[in-house]
């Protein structure tokens, strides 16, 4: 067998790519071995095109390296994890559908939806159809506090907000604008008012603001000379890579530097090959730290170079833990109807982690922190 063949994995198209809803259109098999026991089928939701594939591409690889490690280790109560990947859309509608698919494709559990309006429809529909699902980075705190069937590793996308606004104070920033992404709502305004709240309150002023949906046509020039007016010191942009590259090249054309803050969602390294020398300077929110000598982080992140030829992000790293979790709650779990896996997933004692701590609350949630980062000389660089 080839190197990767402890993996099973079928790979449907997205929503928006089938004819007659979710029919079969493609299916890829990744090393099917023989003489393996009925296979556990996990689903894996994440968005695999449009301007945040990259998200989505990043995650999809993590719970697939997982997945290859855990079957090469004997797989989940003696048989092997089939992934059935679904293209999400990256919108709230088309992972829905594709939440739909993969339950009626006979899956026990989700992992994945890698953007907070993912999880508008979605962690409804999970909790209407008992199927856990335990997302890596769906942030927006709307799901916080809810007994449902939502799951996630990361913290609240507010709390990153007070962090970039505390350290702007901290480099005495006292004006501050910000620009917040529409169609991703439910994380991108959240986390903007909390750095207004948090920025107020430590002394600073708000100059202005501007809401703006993401588009091949969206006018970036615009929002960048909106955002300089009142003469801000710092500007938050609570959006996507692709968003935040547009926005910097127009302040670079504009003659401008000021001090650009963006959130763990735009903290991609295409947004350094998108934004070039433009984006020199940000700072960013930054997750699991990749130089962290955690022995979990250190061989997570040789096996995924050697994998897949380049280093995991945010993304890959989150994706990764994600679906360990859940293969921890379905070793532990009565059966693998929904509700034994809902339990065991809350009742893990020490969940999977590359590094720190990290533990659910009594709602699926946690409050693990988050870091931050620098893009210097064309890299990511952490703050300590």
């Amino acid at each position: 067998m080839g190197k990767h063949d402890s993996l099973r994995a079928r790979v449907f198209p997205g929503p928006r790519q089938t004819c007659r809803g979710c029919g079969l259109l493609l299916v890829a098999t990744l090393g099917i071995a023989a003489c393996v026991r009925e296979p556990i089928l996990v689903g894996v939701p994440v968005g695999l095109t449009g301007l945040g594939a990259r998200v989505g591409v990043m995650g999809r690889n993590g719970i697939e390296l997982a997945a290859e490690e855990i079957n090469a280790s004997g797989g989940v109560r003696g048989r092997p994890l089939e992934l059935v990947v679904a293209d999400d859309g990256d919108s709230p509608e088309t992972a829905l559908e594709a939440d739909r698919f993969l339950a009626d494709s006979g899956v026990v559990c989700l992992v994945g939806h890698m953007s907070s309006k993912t999880g508008v429809l979605t962690a409804a529909f999970a909790t209407e159809r008992e199927l856990p699902l335990l997302s890596p980075t769906v942030s927006a705190p709307e799901h916080s506090g809810k007994d449902d069937y939502f799951f996630r590793i990361v913290a609240s996308s507010d709390l990153q907000g007070r962090d970039l606004a505390a350290y702007a104070l901290s480099r005495g920033a006292r004006k501050a604008a910000l620009a917040w992404e529409l169609t991703n709502a439910s994380y991108s305004i959240p986390m903007k008012e909390r750095f207004a709240e948090t920025f107020l309150a430590g002394g600073g002023e708000i100059t202005g603001g501007i809401g703006f949906p993401t588009g091949a046509d969206t006018d970036y020039a615009s929002i960048a000379r909106t955002l300089l007016e009142g003469g801000p010191d710092a500007i938050l942009v609570s959006a996507s890579s692709w968003d935040v590259a547009n926005v910097c090249q127009n302040f670079a054309l504009l003659g401008a530097r000021p001090l650009v803050l963006l959130p763990l969602w735009g903290r991609t390294d295409d947004l350094i090959t998108l934004g070039g020398a433009s984006v020199e300077g940000v700072v960013a929110i930054s997750g699991i730290d990749p130089d962290d000598p955690s022995e979990n982080n250190l061989a997570f992140r040789s096996a995924y170079l050697a994998r897949y030829g380049e280093e995991a992000d945010f993304g890959a790293d989150y994706g990764y833990e994600a679906m360990r979790i859940m293969a921890q709650a379905l070793e532990r779990a009565r059966s693998l109807a929904g509700p034994d896996i809902k339990q065991a997933l809350l009742s893990l004692e020490e969940p999977f982690r590359l590094q720190g701590e990290l533990r659910l609350d009594a709602f699926g949630d946690c409050d693990r922190p988050y870091g931050l980062s620098v893009i210097r000389d064309g890299a990511f660089e952490t703050l300590r």
